[in-house]
């Protein structure tokens, strides 16, 4: 199953071709392959990315047609359909995504990461990109007697037969793989690294890309007085905890719940973003206070400072039954700290699970795959040694 990338508000408001295709694709593509449904780039939004080894770049643009509603395909790459009594011309679905496609790789195309640091392709993308549409309204026969695929590469344009349904994708895993390779014009060989696919992700889901800055800020070394320069900037991807939960909070009174390090803060920016891209007129307040967000009302039991009985947020008007998420992974220690942590406090407790301490009801923290040095314990005569 591909990792998916999609706004459930804005998948939700999407055609259900979209929603069809965009679920096909996540779950009939191996593992290793990335989907986005409506990624921002500049003033465009392609409805599909795919991008995956074997492949490449690929972006769909995704139209519920109907054959009946194709009156005629011209020359110009324009589409003469259907409205009403009316019929309207509109630019070939194909030429849409080629658009989006040149705004995607010019923005590749700015960094080191996806792009050769020499030679004759010096600065040309290191992977294979190409367009093309989906059709899921129309079976193969009907796209090629509209020649909706005439003046474009063989097999750009995507059809019913090439989707099935929920019950039974028609294509998937390799063969799936071999289908949306027939919408490339050029392939060949490549290598995929995590910081093309890294990179391509920040470009087309700069929301889910956490980046930090250290300009200005110095570390002392260990066992020395001496300080090292730190780096001026990282960037990272999201979680896919993280990822899954940031994209699909919705409208309403939202609670969001987590152990401390599981990225609660980049959780909360990430919902603000998305908020603004959709209401560019709306001001944004994001309140914390003791260093406990309370936009969307986020909780962190295992960091309260002030001994207090449970109350309920029903109390204060938030009405968000259904509407929780928990966020379990300590991002911020590694593996052994968290361990050697939770033993200390918690004895035999079970990671990820719930327990009472008090009047509290608390999540003892899962750990993350980063792993680190053994934990070392020293004992001090006093606080100030």
């Amino acid at each position: 199953m591909a990792n998916g990338y999609a706004v459930q508000d804005r998948l939700a408001k999407a055609n259900r071709g979209e929603q069809l295709t965009y679920k096909w694709l996540c779950e009939a593509l191996p593992d290793e392959y990335d989907v986005w449904h409506e990624p921002r780039i500049g003033g465009k939004k392609p409805d599909v990315v795919v991008f995956g080894p074997d492949l490449g770049l690929l972006v769909l643009e995704v139209k519920d047609w109907s054959a009946d509603a194709v009156v005629a395909v011209d020359p110009a790459r324009k589409v003469h359909l259907r409205s009403g009594p009316d019929v309207k011309v509109v630019t070939h679905p194909v030429e849409q995504a080629e658009g989006h496609l040149f705004a995607i790789k010019e923005m590749l195309e700015r960094g080191p990461a996806c792009v050769h640091a020499q030679g004759d392709h010096r600065g040309k993308l290191q992977f294979p990109f190409a367009k093309g549409a989906v059709l899921p309204n129309m079976r193969a026969r009907e796209v090629e007697q509209l020649d909706l695929c005439t003046g474009y590469d063989d097999g750009c344009v995507l059809a019913a037969d090439d989707i099935g349904s929920g019950q039974g994708w028609a294509l998937r895993g390799r063969d799936l793989v071999s289908r949306l390779r027939r919408a490339f014009g050029v392939s060949f060989a490549w290598t995929q690294s995590d910081e093309m696919r890294g990179a391509v992700c920040a470009v087309l889901y700069p929301d889910t890309t956490i980046r930090r800055s250290y300009a200005g800020r110095h570390s002392t070394g260990a066992g020395s007085s001496a300080q090292m320069q730190l780096p001026l900037e990282s960037t990272r991807q999201m979680s896919v905890d993280q990822r899954q939960v940031a994209l699909e909070l919705s409208g309403g009174h939202q609670v969001l719940q987590g152990v401390a390090g599981s990225g609660k803060s980049e959780v909360v920016a990430v919902r603000a973003r998305i908020l603004t891209d959709a209401n560019p007129t709306w001001r944004i307040l994001v309140l914390c206070f003791n260093g406990r967000e309370t936009f969307l009302v986020a909780l962190d039991n295992a960091q309260r400072i002030y001994e207090s009985d449970d109350v309920p947020l029903s109390s204060a008007g938030v009405r968000s039954r259904g509407n929780a998420k928990i966020l379990k992974i300590n991002h911020r220690c590694s593996r052994e700290i968290n361990t050697f942590s939770r033993r200390f406090m918690w004895g035999d407790a079970a990671e990820g699970a719930s327990i009472r301490v008090g009047d509290q009801t608390v999540i003892v923290p899962v750990s993350c795959d980063r792993s680190g040095g053994p934990v070392e314990v020293r004992r001090c005569v006093d606080v100030a040694e």
